[in-house]
């Protein structure tokens, strides 16, 4: 749940004396421990915190829970609505917008979409497009949903289509070139934002595996959920909707290079933060050499699932591998 920065300023200066950095963080003298100096410092946007005192840190949500000494987040929400009058209603399902529904039938409608189906009746470039999909050996459910596109007016001209789901509707696309001299390999819906869809939302459950790259994420067997990042950094929107789904472990698999790691460590203090419950697992799955990623496995050898014994648990220093 997003909290309205000026909510997150009001509390903290209401429940606390506040000091300003150069920088425009809050800092404040933890509330949880001995500290005389001001060690806990606030984010004034985004209300994330990190208490260099004690070694914790958390979502503006966790600070209110722990500081009132609430027994559950709804109850850390009630007591904002109550106290600050932040606006908010509980939604059991996320409600695609009439905008952007409007923006995936006007693009399927543009640039002349057709679904591959069970692979016959296609063209020339449908049969290119479908062999090409079926080279890269993913699970078999996804390929009678994708697509392609031959439109020799549409810079999307001569692609493969992933598309995305929640609650059964098409929300979002993919579009991956198959010329392999092409440098734009991927290319999203301009009016849209990657960082607001979750692949594979619906079947999603208490595990999912989280890898880079959407064809790695459908190389995995539809029985054990995978999903992927779509950019460097997991957004926020995403966070939300994966945390919906109260998934109890993470398995994370970078692409194994220096960018892969980073990228990593980055994503992992994420889940750390803004994990609105306890108990959440976080494994880390580094895929064998010489293969790059999930992708280049399953086509290499058909693997297409991982098991716990063969993942390792990510630090039990949590909080010293996300901020230094």
């Amino acid at each position: 749940m997003k909290i309205p920065s000026s909510l997150i300023q009001s509390f903290v200066t209401t429940e606390f004396n506040p000091r300003t950095t150069s920088s425009g963080e809050y800092v404040i003298h933890s509330p949880f421990y001995d500290d005389k100096k001001g060690k806990l410092y606030i984010n004034k946007e985004s209300g994330v915190w990190i208490d260099f005192k004690g070694g914790e840190q958390g979502s503006f949500l966790k600070l209110v829970k722990e500081y009132l000494d609430l027994p559950s987040y709804q109850d850390a929400i009630k007591y904002l609505v109550t106290n600050y009058d932040l606006r908010y209603e509980e939604k059991e399902d996320e409600i695609i917008s009439p905008d952007n529904r409007k923006i995936i039938i006007d693009f399927v409608k543009n640039e002349k979409i057709k679904l591959f189906g069970k692979g016959d009746n296609l063209g020339i470039f449908g049969k290119m497009a479908y062999n090409y999909a079926k080279a890269r050996k993913l699970d078999e459910s996804y390929y009678s949903t994708m697509g392609y596109i031959f439109n020799p007016g549409s810079k999307f001209d001569r692609r493969v289509l992933i598309p995305f789901f929640e609650n059964g509707k098409i929300v979002y696309f993919i579009a991956r070139a198959i010329d392999k001299e092409n440098k734009l390999r991927y290319l999203c819906i301009e009016k849209l934002d990657s960082k607001d869809f979750v692949f594979n939302i619906d079947k999603i459950n208490e595990e999912v595996i989280i890898c880079e790259g959407v064809f790695d994420a459908a190389s995995i067997t539809v029985d054990q959920p995978a999903t992927c990042l779509l950019s460097a950094d997991i957004g926020i929107n995403q966070l939300t909707k994966l945390f919906s789904k109260k998934i109890k472990r993470i398995i994370y698999v970078p692409d194994s290079d220096r960018t892969g790691k980073l990228k990593m460590d980055r994503n992992i203090k994420k889940f750390i933060t803004y994990c609105p419950y306890d108990g959440l697992e976080i494994f880390v799955y580094n895929v064998p050499s010489p293969y790059k990623d999930l992708n280049e496995l399953k086509i290499a050898t058909g693997k297409n699932y991982i098991l716990k014994k063969e993942c390792y648990e990510y630090g039990s220093n949590l909080f010293e591998k996300s901020i230094f």
